[in-house]
């Protein structure tokens, strides 16, 4: 894995990065009120990871070549009619299917930008974390072991030790069986 965090941060590049990021974040606020407009499409998680709509390299070219025959043979794919996203249930009509795919190409690349800095965010978050992990995790270790026997120290890691064992007992909790088998 290629981290390059540094350990330490000085308090004028915490400044910059703080600015930098709440610059983004207004950027992402302005571009979410400028497409409001356009009513984009919104998926749960399942209907997000079940979509239909994965295109490959090239298909989108290879679904208008199908769009044109169905314009050239109607008749063949008079079927489709009450599939088609018309307004004529009688006929088979492209115009739609066509609109979806420019749709698509003007927001594809517009995605996939959006994607490639939402990897590159989410792994310095990731990386950050790991980071402040290298020491937090034994610390709690050293600490949840000798809280049992020294009060001040129990109550001063109060939080923590709060904290991590609403975490263990839901996991228990969920592990547990349930009597109806």
């Amino acid at each position: 894995m290629a981290k390059t965090k540094k350990a330490e941060i000085t308090t004028t590049a915490q400044e910059d990065l703080t600015a930098a990021v709440n610059q983004a974040r207004e950027t992402v606020r302005t571009l979410r009120s400028q497409l409001v407009a356009f009513d984009l499409a919104r998926f749960t998680a399942d209907e997000r990871v079940h979509s239909n709509g994965r295109l490959r390299d090239g298909e989108a070219e290879v679904m208008v070549n199908i769009l044109d025959t169905i314009d050239a043979m109607p008749g063949l794919f008079a079927a489709l009619a009450n599939r088609d996203h018309g307004s004529n249930p009688n006929v088979v009509e492209t115009a739609p299917a066509r609109a979806a795919l420019d749709r698509r190409a003007i927001f594809a690349p517009l995605a996939a930008d959006l994607q490639s800095l939402a990897t590159e965010v989410s792994d310095d978050v990731l990386a950050s974390a790991e980071l402040a992990r290298d020491v937090t995790q034994p610390a709690y270790a050293i600490a949840k072991a000798n809280a049992a026997v020294d009060d001040s120290l129990r109550k001063l890691m109060s939080p923590a030790l709060d904290y991590y064992a609403r975490s263990g007992r839901r996991r228990r909790r969920a592990s547990e069986p349930t009597g109806e088998e």
